[in-house]
């Protein structure tokens, strides 16, 4: 491997799992042979004997729960399509009261994505419980819970819709003579509308600094289970490989040049996940008694890893650097996990 080589794998193998959705979103824009591979199954879980089951990872809330908590709980578990780098760093945007202040513009551009991928894992989080959760606003928040409840009152979401304002100004009569309704009708409207939570997340702990992981580890059964985030995978688009012998001489020249360049990307990307996997899977089975019984830290050390792996001490530091482990205590860095004698 060249220097140059060398260099941008180290650059990939750096990045978190967020940062490398954003430059896997700028090489495919930038680069028109490459797609998104939708069939890419890695094996992203190793077996390591353990002595005793625990819950798994996703099943344990803590006894004071953030609403991070409460929605990752349901993030890992949904069977929804659903990007999660992204829908994790949009459940960090969230203040405590649940509600999302950022614009599906402003999430665009910091996530690289589309408006309409944003949209659509809003719309995910929007179904998680508490309700009312990643609202724009108050009457959306108010919506959001009418509109689960299969008994809802059909003027009380024309009035949230609607007359927001005259009602909180006590409007009742004009309310009813705008709606056709009742004042009658419009209280009844009033006290379904009071039931609701305005502020879905006041109810959790303060938030914590928003954490990415990038590996999760459970003991289950017996047994330590570590599971590292794959990450995106690209392929080449066949539709390009098939008509390289019908263009002309200069095109097939530039599309050559574009799949190689994508070819190297997508060998470079397998390496960065095969060694962050190494490096994660030796370091949570060296200190999963730190990390799951509460004892010392064994002193393992980066150089260590190097000579267990057969990896260079540098490679092994980068692969550790910016990344951190979910399980069923928290989050932790894996760097926190080396230890000098």
């Amino acid at each position: 491997m060249s220097h140059q080589e060398m260099e941008s794998m180290n650059e990939l193998l750096s990045m978190t799992s967020f940062q490398l959705e954003e430059y896997v979103a700028q090489a495919l824009e930038n680069n028109p042979v490459l797609e998104a591979d939708e069939h890419f199954t890695p094996r992203d879980e190793d077996i390591i004997p353990g002595d005793r089951p625990l819950s798994p990872y996703g099943r344990n809330v803590a006894a004071n729960p953030t609403l991070r908590d409460v929605l990752m709980l349901q993030l890992m578990t949904t069977e929804k399509t659903v990007l999660l780098p992204v829908a994790e760093y949009i459940i960090g945007c969230l203040d405590r009261k649940g509600y999302l202040k950022r614009s599906i513009e402003e999430l665009a551009d910091e996530t690289g994505l589309s408006r309409e991928q944003v949209e659509q894992t809003v719309q995910v989080l929007q179904g998680f419980d508490p309700a009312g959760v990643c609202a724009g606003n108050l009457q959306e928040c108010l919506l959001l819970q009418l509109r689960r409840r299969e008994d809802c009152m059909p003027l009380s979401i024309r009035i949230v819709k609607d007359f927001l304002e005259p009602l909180a100004r006590g409007e009742l009569e004009q309310i009813a003579e705008d709606t056709g309704s009742t004042v009658e009708e419009v209280r009844q409207a009033l006290k379904e509308i009071r039931t609701l939570n305005p502020k879905p997340g006041s109810n959790y702990s303060s938030p914590q600094p928003v954490v990415l992981p990038d590996v999760k580890a459970d003991l289950w059964e017996g047994s330590l289970r570590v599971s590292v985030v794959s990450g995106p995978r690209l392929a080449i688009n066949h539709y390009y490989l098939e008509r390289l012998d019908l263009v002309d001489q200069l095109t097939r020249e530039y599309l050559d040049r574009e799949i190689e360049e994508g070819r190297q990307l997508i060998g470079r990307l397998q390496r960065r996940w095969e060694i962050l996997s190494q490096v994660a899977r030796w370091l949570v089975a060296g200190q999963q008694e730190f990390l799951f019984h509460g004892k010392e830290l064994r002193p393992l050390t980066a150089a260590d890893g190097a000579a267990a792996l057969g990896l260079e001490e540098k490679t092994v530091r980068l692969a550790a650097e910016g990344k951190y482990l979910q399980y069923s205590k928290g989050s932790i860095s894996l760097t926190s996990l080396f230890k000098d004698r």
